[in-house]
């Protein structure tokens, strides 16, 4: 790598810097501890894998933009593991994983009030500590990623002879285990597939997703956040239904697809899973759950309504709003549940712990005339 690429790296704080004299002075070496947060399990984790036909001698900007929205939206001690998609193999290597340093709404608070004075004249204030541990997480993370931008003297992103983005990530299955939480995916790549298996550049949204049913995938119902399409010379726009299609099939889901990586500023403050009725007539009850994010403010980030075993969807415009013990809940699913074609409603109130209400199809009408609208209801699951 270039010495200039190398300042601008370390300027742009990709690297871990060298420690603050005032933490070894009243932190010690446990300010640089950050593996005990891993023995906390979280509601959720990040997979970021990162394409390596992607990465371009000097091109650092993506790397920067990863770490810093990454960064924001971190839930406490949140796994967090960077994988290499070796494209042209069809392989992937984990290069990086770590928890992130935080701790649940109150506990730094009690940790702030524990100890007598002398523990507050001797050890690191907690918050203090916390804020320095968090920039060594970002630190490791950055330093996994300068090791990989240095493998490329790559000039630039061309159009690939070969390239296995599905095998890559079909070799990597067994990292999507919800036993570690939820999982959401971020990747950095163009997604241009050209291997024996399928030529994404013209494919239909039909042949992805036979191309998942037939490798059998499962992802889990992990949400995916691509970024870096547009890149190259193959109007990488145009695969964003060929890879909803193909992520849907095999059970995730597509939050966003473009040049710019896309996650909100915020992190979600709790995590709840509900179970789903839908009465779509007497005899005729659909089950499924409702795996909700919920920021500070009510609203809701990469939240799943799932039907039976296969219909699932992203809820956009999702809230969830509270008073004392009065909860309200709505949104609408990106995707059709339980029609072929049109995108439902759903508008809920109730107890934090059950609520009842309708989902809809707007505009749509039954046979007989009345409006698409069934029963709902939700029970959080214990």
């Amino acid at each position: 790598m270039m010495k200039g690429t190398r300042k601008t790296l370390l300027a742009a704080g990709l690297l871990l810097s060298a420690a603050h004299s005032s933490v070894w002075a009243i932190g010690g070496v446990e300010s640089f501890k950050i593996d005990q947060f891993c023995d906390v399990k979280s509601a959720r984790q990040t997979l970021v894998y990162v394409d390596d036909q992607m990465l371009v001698k000097g091109e650092i900007q993506w790397a920067k933009q990863l770490i810093a929205k990454l960064s924001a939206n971190l839930v406490p001690s949140e796994p967090v593991t960077l994988v290499k998609l070796a494209t042209e193999s069809g392989t992937a290597q984990e290069l990086w994983k770590a928890c992130f340093p935080d701790y649940p709404p109150g506990e730094l608070a009690k940790k702030q009030q524990a100890g007598g004075w002398l523990d507050k004249i001797t050890k690191a204030d907690p918050a203090k500590q916390l804020k320095e541990q968090q920039a060594i997480f970002r630190g490791q993370m950055g330093g996994a990623l300068e090791k990989l931008l240095a493998e490329s003297d790559r000039e630039f992103v061309g159009t690939p002879e070969k390239k296995q983005v599905v095998r890559a990530l079909e070799n990597d299955l067994a990292r999507f285990d919800t036993r570690d939480g939820m999982i959401r995916v971020v990747v950095y790549s163009d997604l241009l597939e050209k291997s024996d298996l399928i030529d994404s550049a013209g494919a239909k949204p039909e042949a992805a997703r036979k191309l998942a049913d037939t490798r059998k995938l499962n992802f889990q119902n992990a949400v995916f956040h691509v970024f870096g399409t547009g890149q190259s010379d193959s109007g990488a726009d145009d695969l964003k239904s060929f890879w909803e299609a193909f992520f849907e099939s095999g059970s995730g889901s597509l939050a966003d697809f473009g040049s710019e990586l896309v996650l909100s500023s915020k992190a979600p403050g709790a995590f709840k899973t509900y179970e789903v009725e839908i009465a779509l007539s007497k005899d005729d009850v659909r089950r499924g759950k409702l795996l909700m994010f919920v920021e500070g403010d009510g609203k809701l980030q990469d939240s799943i309504l799932t039907v039976g075993t296969k219909q699932r969807s992203l809820v956009d415009d999702g809230e969830f709003l509270c008073q004392q013990k009065s909860c309200s809940l709505q949104g609408k699913a990106r995707s059709p549940l339980i029609v072929a074609e049109g995108k439902e409603e759903f508008s809920l109130s109730g107890s934090p712990d059950q609520m009842t209400g309708e989902i809809q199809i707007p505009g749509a009408k039954l046979g007989d005339g009345k409006d698409a609208a069934f029963a709902m209801s939700v029970k959080l699951s214990k």
